[in-house]
């Protein structure tokens, strides 16, 4: 199924016979929460992500790293 090769959720089997109304709309609902569940996943993204995280880290890092050092020479140019 193409579906299936694209990594997205089949469409819902829908019987009206067999009550299965308030699954659609509940189906429907869902969906509309959460639009981005059906979108499918590709590795460029994963890894763009993860790029995007490493970076945001290392800066978060750096930022620390620097304001304590910051601190310490403030403190002691203070205590001298």
């Amino acid at each position: 199924m193409v579906s299936q090769d694209m990594e997205v959720e089949a469409h819902m089997p829908i019987s009206v016979k067999l009550g299965d109304c308030d699954n659609i709309f509940r189906g429907i609902v869902t969906a509309a929460e959460h639009p981005h569940l059906s979108i499918p996943k590709i590795e460029s993204g994963k890894t763009r992500k993860l790029h995007h995280k490493l970076i945001d880290g290392s800066l978060m890092f750096v930022s620390v790293v620097l304001g304590v050092a910051v601190m310490v020479g403030v403190a002691r140019k203070n205590a001298s």
